[in-house]
């Protein structure tokens, strides 16, 4: 300590003792010489000066300390020679100065040369007397252990020094740390903080504090004693100004629910929070403000929901329940409908007891398996997007049949948790409804045999053995209806259906296609028994009369047969029954074709065969495509639109005849795969055709397209999904003969209406050449008639065709409706139908159906000019 002690001296102190030497060093060289005791001297001088050297030399300034130390220790041997034990115990003693400033080791061996040097001293000096020899080494003893105390008690004041700074650097670094938490917390958390000394001043706050208070009306500065509670003298007193003794270094004073009304009359909700902090016997007070404002809005608003949710599903009729989905699902809820309906497979019968329970402690153990698999097939429902699902028949339900319709809700108050909303409803009646609707559906409710549809799901249902197609269309039929009325040609189709019924028996099917076609379809044996059951047909139908007014009336019947095998599409069947029945009916009616294998191999030779994989290569080969033929205005000698025909040319250059393919394709283009690739073909045709963007272009569509509601939608898409440019035109045509068909007329003129309101235009093709032609004027909304090339090509030679023809055009012209006279071949025809009005002209006179890549190359081909004597053209 007293080494530190002297290093701790002034500098200028330090110098005192520096220069006292020098002085007596050239005292003693002025009166004694150079002697010993002089380098003495100058070793103390530097001992002195050394300490005045700042600590920071190091190891430098301590070798310097010790070697002038050691050197001191040599010249004591002189000091005993010249000076005698008391100058050289006055050495000894000047060198234990520096005994705190060597290390332990080397200290203790100069004690030790020290003690040596005095006791051995008589050997130097003589005269020495023994008394104060001992007397010099127990004071020179108590010295050196006096030294040695003193350095062991720095040595520990040091390290309990050393200790203390740590400690000290410690506890500065918590509390540094500590602050920049608090500020960090202060300046991040949502929640509004405010530090306020022991008197309740504010010492530290933050940004969401100043927004409460500004909110509130009150001003919030260091120093105030502003306080939330100044603001609702009727909240609770949030701030406690008398600490309790009890409380510990920190406490949470209350946390409190509060709702504050501001000035402009909104109320607010918080969480509000008070604590204490003791530090250095000072307590500091923390108040914190959390707004669940919208936590408490959402609280009271599920409240609502609940009551309204609970009230509904009680004094709803349709069984509820409410599952909370989780590790374990749970009843959440179920209304009194719901323990109607399950309450025997329930393990209580009161719903409270049951709420909170998982589903293994709500259902009896012998139908807890149902439970789980019916919830199963609901969430798998679910994850498909289904919204309702028809479970099975439960025995407990009395044989009544469910409905479930579910929802999956996600509530978000303080957890997130999701609910699946299940409502059951009594489908019994709904399904023995929809049972004897697809019943009537199934069967044709003029004839009582199979409809359409019953037929196309007999096909998908039967078994795997092979059958025989049978196709059976009356002759002659429509005379009945012309002659007749549609009442008799019903009850000849009633009489015939009944007449099929009985042959089939309980061997096959009967059903009706359309119109006065029939079909009949039985297992298959060998082609002489379908030869004599086909016979059996043709003679029933024959013999077959019918009473009217006029007398009994009978038709015969042409028939068609084919092999139905059991992997044969049913329109591969019809097809070949088809080409069959044409040939009957070529060979003189009331006549049996059977389509056997040479039959088929001759008609694929004749290219008269065509199958739906035919039809589907064909279409993805471009083996098919639109031929368009121009329709000219004669006044103007222009191009005003052109009709789309379909073509079929083979790889091998042999043309498919379109009478040959063109109802097998119609059937085919009922699959949306075939209805995609006709649309791709429409329109590549129409934008080959971009060119002649001002002219229309008119295709030709079956009136069962236009039978159903919602389909000029089907169509309008269609035609959407081809338009190449904005303003481009298009025209359906549907044949005139077509309308003679049984179809729902009033859905046919709906679906036009709605067409013409998009902009399409509507043509009435062949017109002329079936009955009641101004009815269909009069009935159905239409821009264009198209007049049949039979009336067309007979206005040169049949003085009454002409007028027919041109009092038609001068009658559609008053109706708003354009005339376009088709079969245009001669000159003479064309300037017969130039001459009338506003009749436009279609025909190969003026152009050949043609490839849309060769109208612009053949433009100038096109047209035959009526204007003037000589065609300048063509």
């Amino acid at each position: 300590m007293l080494v530190q002690n002297l290093v701790g001296i002034s500098r200028l102190f330090l110098l005192y003792f520096t220069a006292v030497p020098l002085v007596c060093v050239v005292i003693d060289v002025q009166t004694n010489g150079l002697t010993p005791q002089t380098f003495g001297l100058v070793l103390a001088s530097f001992f002195s000066l050394l300490f005045s050297v700042p600590q920071s030399f190091g190891a430098a300034r301590q070798l310097l300390l010790e070697a002038s130390l050691f050197g001191a220790l040599v010249l004591v041997y002189f000091a005993f020679a010249d000076w005698g034990l008391m100058a050289g115990l006055a050495q000894v003693m000047g060198m234990s100065f520096g005994y705190g400033c060597l290390r332990r080791s080397k200290a203790r061996a100069m004690a030790v040369v020290g003690f040596i040097l005095l006791a051995a001293s008589p050997l130097q000096s003589p005269d020495i007397q023994p008394v104060h020899l001992v007397l010099y080494l127990i004071g020179y003893g108590n010295m050196v252990l006096l030294a040695e105390w003193t350095r062991t008690t720095i040595n520990q004041q040091r390290r309990q020094m050393s200790d203390a700074n740590d400690d000290l650097a410690r506890v500065n670094q918590q509390l540094q740390r500590t602050r920049h938490l608090s500020r960090a917390y202060l300046e991040h958390t949502n929640a509004g903080v405010i530090i306020r000394d022991p008197d309740l001043r504010v010492l530290e706050f933050n940004k969401p504090a100043t927004e409460l208070f500004d909110f509130l009306g009150l001003e919030l500065c260091v120093g105030s004693k502003s306080r939330v509670s100044d603001a609702d003298p009727e909240r609770f007193e949030v701030i406690v100004d008398q600490p309790d003794d009890s409380v510990p270094a920190l406490k949470a004073v209350g946390n409190h629910k509060a709702s504050i009304t501001c000035p402009n009359g909104e109320t607010r909700h918080f969480i509000f929070s008070v604590g204490c902090i003791e530090a250095d016997e000072e307590v500091l007070w923390l108040s914190s403000w959390n707004d669940i404002t919208e936590t408490v809005l959402t609280e009271e608003l599920m409240r609502k929901r609940q009551n309204e949710l609970t009230a509904l599903f009680d004094n709803q009729s349709v069984p509820a329940a409410v599952w909370r989905l989780g590790p374990e699902i749970e009843l959440a809820y179920m209304n009194s409908a719901y323990m109607g309906l399950d309450g025997a497979v329930l393990t209580s019968d009161k719903a409270e007891t049951l709420q909170g329970k998982c589903l293994e402690k709500v259902f009896r153990p012998n139908y807890v398996s149902v439970a789980k698999l019916n919830l199963k097939r609901i969430l798998n429902a679910l994850e498909a997007g289904t919204q309702s699902l028809v479970l099975p028949k439960q025995d407990h339900q009395n044989g009544r049949r469910y409905q479930v319709e579910f929802s999956l809700v996600t509530i978000t108050a303080d957890k997130n948790e999701r609910f699946i909303v299940l409502n059951y409803v009594d489908v019994t009646v709904i399904e023995k409804t929809r049972a004897g609707l697809e019943k009537q559906l199934m069967v044709d409710d003029l004839t009582g045999v199979l409809s359409r549809r019953g037929i196309n799901h007999h096909c998908e249902t039967r078994g795997k053995e092979d059958q025989a197609l049978f196709l059976i269309d009356l002759d002659q039929f429509k005379s009945v209806n012309d002659g007749y009325g549609h009442d008799v040609g019903d009850r000849l189709l009633a009489s015939c259906g009944g007449v099929l019924s009985d042959l089939v028996d309980d061997h096959g099917v009967a059903g009706r296609l359309g119109g006065e076609e029939f079909v009949i379809i039985r297992p298959m044996s060998d082609w002489d028994e379908i030869s004599s059951y086909a016979e059996k047909i043709r003679a029933s139908i024959a013999a077959l009369e019918l009473e009217t007014e006029d007398g009994s009336l009978s038709r015969s019947a042409s028939i068609g047969v084919s092999a139905f095998k059991s992997d044969d599409s049913l329109s591969d069947a019809l097809a070949q029954a088809d080409v069959a029945l044409v040939d009957s009916k070529r060979s003189g009616r009331d006549k049996v074709t059977l389509a056997t294998p040479a039959y088929i191999r001759k008609c694929e030779e004749e290219g008269r065969f065509v199958t739906e994989r035919d039809i589907y290569d064909a279409l993805v080969n471009k083996e098919m495509y639109y031929a368009v033929q121009p329709i000219m205005n004669t006044k103007r000698n222009n191009i005003s639109g052109f009709e789309a025909l379909i073509r079929w040319e083979r790889a091998d250059g042999t043309t498919i005849s379109p009478s040959t393919f063109s109802s097998r394709l119609y059937e085919a283009v009922k699959n949306p795969e075939f209805r995609e690739l006709m649309l791709d073909l429409r329109l590549r045709t129409v934008r080959d055709l971009t060119y002649f963007d001002d002219r229309y272009i008119s295709f030709n569509h079956h009136v069962e397209e236009l039978n159903t509601a919602g389909a000029s939608r089907i169509l309008l898409d269609q035609f959407s999904s081809i338009r190449d440019v904005p303003g481009r035109i298009f025209v359906i045509e549907l044949s005139e003969k077509a309308l003679t068909e049984r179809v729902d007329m009033g859905s046919v003129i709906r679906n036009l209406q709605d067409l013409r309101r998009e902009g399409i235009l509507i043509a009435l093709d062949d017109f002329g050449i079936q009955a009641s032609n101004l009815n269909r004027l009069a009935e159905l909304p239409i821009d264009v008639i198209k007049l049949d090339k039979s009336l067309v090509q007979r206005v040169v030679s049949d003085n009454k065709t002409l007028e027919v023809v041109r009092s038609t055009a001068i009658m559609a012209g008053k109706l708003g409706i354009k005339t376009i006279a088709e079969g245009i071949e001669t000159p003479a025809q064309g300037r017969m139908i130039h001459h009338m009005s506003s009749v436009e002209q279609q025909g190969f006179l003026h152009g050949r159906p043609m490839k849309t890549s060769d109208v612009f190359d053949n433009l100038i081909k096109i047209g035959y000019d009526l204007r003037s004597p000589l065609h300048l053209g063509y």
